[in-house]
């Protein structure tokens, strides 16, 4: 492997047989394990760790034989199972099978290795983690274990920075066998309940209108032919009851994630707004979504509380938000949502709220139903339209997000009546689902699509939620629509609070005692000065607000009895003193 000279891959197989051989440097064979579960990555993994002991053995003059470990769950794929026992055949390998899950088994395998050592060394552990996967997180290439884990150990990940490409291109390049459903159209293997071939490998057709068309029951592009990496995991279906959890219907289960997302329909007393884009910080486009976001809450009584413009780097969103979203009641985000590579905005969230990036059924359904090509008909066995591959990335969302529609001009009260007649599609799929604990990702879809075309209100783009963090576009007609809606059906509307301007025809200089007395007098009242340089009109705005009329009222007669009549020009209230 060392002389490989495929340059795609060959450094990426030299730096990981680096990490792997000063594995066994620092922890002895004696104190290795690997884990080995069937899967694509660890394949790699596997192939990668015998190519080590063969040196390390060759070195040594001993045979080194890894130790392989593989943690069996309830519902796994038969062929992962043909699999593990085909390659122990073929190479034999040393596996060592627990049945009682991975935190009993590593506790009891690392327990064995310590009593036959007989030290009390924490072993490393060889994974195949790679970078983007949902339990990844900050881990280097070695990683102390976390602290809930049963045991401690070092966790090793010699491919910690290989691409889905990178894998596929090693598996086939050294001809290396890999588990059939790859085959199949799978590229992220889980429960066989929950895992599903990957909509984006679908093979599709042209029919005689000249569209491109699926039709049920027919095969999948090989897991390797995937384009879109980031595609993934879009085979992976989420439990029926994290999926109520999303929608608040679940009080047992993922109470964070309930809370934060109930907050935004009951008590709102802060509101943060984290602009997203190079173009920005560049200069190249100007900030215009600022001003709307905060006309649009102060409408309904929200104060907007903090701003920040973060560039397109999906640590930098992801610190953010996760920032905003524990200091303030609700979140906005504007732009980086769509399919380009530089929109990252959603990984981020997801990442920010320690939530994997799942296919979300109900989105896949809206995609479908807006399609301009023949309507979605899963049910009736005819062909479907195709979701292109760059349309289907809109439809990854973090696994508890909800998708917020218009409600329809019938619901006068939608707030109120939002728990029984707004409920997601998301919810109503989760609900289908429990009368099989194998519902399948296509008939989540197909619920989705039943109550999307019994609904006219949900033809509108719908708003993401993710939490208490609404994800918006950048584009300002877009931003500026979403903002409405949101004010006007998602969130609570507080008391307003009362607003007074009053225009001068003198400088802001000549105000500085005057105003220094009055806000220590009136400290209820929060006073506002504002200059203008060259203005015809005017000299200095003065705004007074607060949330009892009386006290603004006072606050405003004091004002106007110290001032010099011939300066003051009018006094405004209403949505007039709401602008500067």
């Amino acid at each position: 492997m060392r002389n490989c000279k495929d340059t795609y891959i060959a450094q990426h197989i030299n730096h990981a047989l680096d990490v792997l051989t000063d594995a066994v440097r620092l922890y002895g064979v004696d104190n290795l394990l690997s884990s080995y579960n069937g899967g694509k990555d660890a394949d790699v993994v596997m192939h990668l760790l015998r190519a080590v002991a063969a040196k390390v053995g060759a070195d040594s003059g001993n045979e080194y034989n890894p130790k392989l470990v593989y943690f069996a769950i309830e519902d796994e794929f038969p062929e992962v199972i043909e699999h593990l026992q085909f390659t122990k055949d073929l190479y034999g390998l040393d596996i060592k099978c627990y049945e009682c899950g991975i935190n009993q088994g590593l506790k009891e395998h690392v327990e064995g290795m310590k009593r036959k050592s007989g030290s009390d060394i924490a072993p490393a552990f060889i994974l195949g983690t790679r970078k983007g996967d949902p339990n990844c997180g900050e881990q280097e290439t070695f990683a102390p274990s976390s602290n809930w884990m049963p045991v401690a150990f070092m966790r090793v990940n010699p491919i910690l920075n290989w691409e889905y490409g990178h894998v596929w291109h090693f598996l086939r390049t050294f001809n290396l066998p890999y588990c059939s459903l790859y085959e199949q159209g799978y590229t992220s293997l889980g429960k066989k309940s929950l895992t599903l071939p990957n909509p984006a490998l679908r093979r599709k057709y042209i029919d005689n209108s000249g569209a491109l068309v699926v039709r049920e029951g027919d095969s999948y592009w090989p897991a390797y032919m995937l384009s879109d990496w980031r595609l993934e995991r879009a085979g992976r279906v989420a439990k029926p009851e994290l999926v109520r959890a999303s929608s608040g219907e679940n009080e047992n289960v993922r109470g964070r994630s309930r809370s934060r997302s109930d907050a935004c329909d009951s008590v709102v007393r802060s509101a943060a707004l984290v602009i997203i884009g190079d173009e920005i910080l560049r200069g190249f486009t100007p900030e215009v979504n600022l001003q709307v976001a905060a006309h649009a809450l102060s409408s309904i009584g929200i104060p907007l509380k903090k701003v920040s413009i973060v560039s397109d780097s999906e640590g930098e969103i992801a610190a953010e938000v996760l920032r905003m979203s524990q200091n303030y009641d609700i979140v906005f985000t504007s732009g980086g949502i769509g399919a380009t590579h530089d929109d990252v905005t959603v990984r981020a969230i997801a990442t920010a709220l320690q939530q994997e990036i799942r296919l979300n059924g109900e989105m896949v359904a809206y995609l479908e139903q807006v399609q301009a090509h023949p309507p979605c008909t899963h049910s009736s066995g005819q062909p479907s339209a195709a979701l292109d591959e760059n349309i289907l990335r809109l439809a990854m969302l973090p696994e508890h997000a909800k998708l917020r529609f218009a409600p329809s001009t019938d619901e006068p009260n939608p707030l109120k009546q939002r728990t029984k007649e707004s409920v997601d599609a998301s919810t109503a799929v989760a609900e289908e689902s429990d009368t099989s604990e194998k519902s399948t990702q296509s008939e989540q879809i197909a619920t989705a699509s039943r109550i999307l075309n019994a609904s006219p209100r949900h033809r509108d783009w719908p708003v993401l939620q993710c939490e208490n963090i609404f994800v918006l576009p950048g584009i300002p007609q877009f931003f500026a629509d979403k903002m409405k809606l949101i004010v006007q059906h998602f969130l609570p509307k507080n008391k307003k609070p009362v607003v007074r301007k009053i225009v001068l025809d003198l400088e802001e200089r000549n105000l500085v005692s005057l105003l220094d007395a009055l806000v220590a007098e009136h400290n209820e009242v929060k006073f506002g000065s504002y200059p203008f340089v060259d203005h015809p009109e005017f000299k200095t705005i003065i705004t007074l607000e607060g949330t009892e009329r009386r006290r603004v009222e006072l606050a405003v007669a004091a004002l106007l009895h110290v001032m010099p009549t011939n300066v003051v020009l009018r006094v405004e209230k209403g949505a007039a003193a709401q602008q500067v």
